[in-house]
């Protein structure tokens, strides 16, 4: 289970790495290209876009690589990239994927420690 959590974190960050640079790219193209790129381009930014395309993929490709070794901390490093990656974007077609990806490997790697104890006692 907990190389599961790591490749999900994995796999994850790197298709944030994808989302965020793509969407960096076509936010930055409709800020330039649109007639209305004062109302339509810039207004719509979130605040923690640089958070979600820098920050985020790195803390879920951490996060799956320390649950292999620290559960907890590496589930809660897949939790702040997945709420940061969440603020920053939003749930769309676009982050959907890696959304869902380091969501499963945090829940996945807080499990751990609870299906070792399942484990011992049977």
């Amino acid at each position: 289970m907990r190389n599961v959590a790591l490749m999900l974190g994995i796999v994850g960050g790197v298709a944030a790495f994808w989302v965020g640079g793509f969407l960096a790219q076509n936010s930055g193209n409709i800020g330039l290209f649109s007639d209305q790129a004062g109302q339509e381009g810039e207004a719509v930014l979130s605040p923690f876009r640089w958070e979600a395309h820098y920050l985020a993929p790195v803390l879920a490709i951490l996060g799956g690589v320390l649950s292999l070794r620290g559960a907890y901390f590496g589930a809660a490093l897949m939790a702040a990239a997945f709420f940061l990656l969440l603020l920053g974007y939003g749930y769309t077609a676009f982050t959907m994927a890696p959304l869902v990806f380091i969501g499963a490997g945090a829940i996945l790697a807080a499990l751990v420690p609870h299906m070792r104890a399942m484990e011992d006692d049977a």
